[in-house]
């Protein structure tokens, strides 16, 4: 695996090209321009916080998530869901507004010890972790309609500050404004 670079230069062309994506009549994607500083979409300030570490997976040259496929609304429900190939179910919520956005996945994590594991941040509040009671599965196995998210596919929401990415290694990483989590196969990174 590549070195991580910093955040700041990750999150920000994703976002950028994200956003010029979006603003194109075009159905194809922007191509994303090296040189472009990176900045928040939404008042183009340059990102100034970068994860414990200053690190964050690279995931410039990761093929975009169709926003059909991973983006769904509902009555009180705006945002993302995917599953990871390990077994992380993420999904995001901007039902009341893009500035209350929360971020939640819950899965696995062998580093912490048996049973399932929710990690959750909201815009503006530090990244949390907590072990959930294990829950009688609702879906039988393998019945799960939750997309997966494959490995080098990233998904972006400008609106929400919100990234989150699958590495080729297994590493489910996300990102939302200031606070997010890599979750790798044997680590779990909170910022």
């Amino acid at each position: 695996m590549q070195p991580r670079r910093s955040f700041r230069i990750l999150a920000g062309a994703m976002l950028t090209a994200t956003a010029m994506t979006a603003c194109s009549t075009s159905k194809e994607a922007a191509p994303q321009d090296a040189s472009t500083s990176p900045t928040t979409p939404a008042t183009g300030a340059p990102l100034s916080v970068a994860p414990a570490g200053g690190e964050f997976p690279d995931m410039s040259g990761y093929t975009e998530g169709d926003h059909r496929t991973f983006f769904s609304g509902g009555q009180r429900y705006f945002g993302i869901a995917f599953r990871s190939p390990d077994g992380q179910k993420c999904v995001s919520n901007s039902y009341r507004s893009v500035d209350d956005t929360s971020l939640r996945c819950w899965g696995p994590r062998p580093d912490k010890g048996p049973g399932t594991w929710e990690v959750k941040t909201e815009a503006g509040t530090a990244t949390t972790i907590r072990q959930l009671q294990d829950p009688t599965p609702t879906t039988p196995p393998g019945a799960d309609p939750t997309p997966i998210l494959p490995a080098r596919h990233v998904l972006t929401y400008p609106e929400a500050h919100l990234v989150c990415g699958v590495d080729e290694q297994g590493a489910t990483a996300c990102l939302l404004g200031d606070h997010g989590f890599v979750l790798a196969p044997t680590s779990t990174e909170l910022f």
